[in-house]
């Protein structure tokens, strides 16, 4: 499947691209009977970069408490992508039968293997080095591959 969508707002200024404005979004499932009785079965889902307003620059603001402090300098709002999506899920299952006429799946699979941005990026800067402190983009969350084990049974007589 494909969807082509665009997500935009407008709050006075013009319209501007929002979070969920992922343009492009194909995903393909298919399952194979490798061998008698084992299938595989994967979908891939492929998509464009969501968007982000970028900071352009940290200014120091001095504070009357001994601390100073610091300000992000935005960029155009949303004008900022991220990285491209790509993600895999596969699973690989034996089919056998027994006692009873019962029919049981065993199987191991992987959800969201993936690569890309899974969410819209924020930004912050990293102070550990004060001397150098740099700008970091990241996603606002990220959420890892999810291995899994199955078993499944059916028992009795089924015909």
């Amino acid at each position: 499947s494909y969807t082509y969508a665009m997500s935009a707002r407008n709050w006075g200024a013009g319209w501007v691209p929002w979070t969920n404005d992922r343009r492009h979004e194909g995903r393909a499932f298919g399952t194979w009977r490798a061998l008698r009785g084992v299938q595989l079965s994967t979908s891939v889902e492929v998509a464009s970069p969501l968007p982000y307003t970028p900071i352009g620059a940290w200014v120091v603001v001095p504070a009357p408490q001994a601390f100073d402090q610091l300000r992000p300098i935005y960029g155009s709002e949303m004008s900022g992508r991220g990285t491209a999506l790509l993600r895999i899920d596969a699973a690989l299952l034996k089919h056998f039968t027994g006692p009873g006429h019962s029919r049981w799946d065993a199987g191991i699979g992987i959800s969201n293997l993936s690569w890309g941005d899974q969410s819209a990026r924020t930004q912050s800067l990293d102070v550990s080095d004060l001397h150098e402190p740099e700008l970091i983009a990241r996603t606002a969350f990220r959420f890892g591959a999810i291995p899994s084990i199955m078993l499944r049974g059916e028992i009795g007589a089924f015909r």
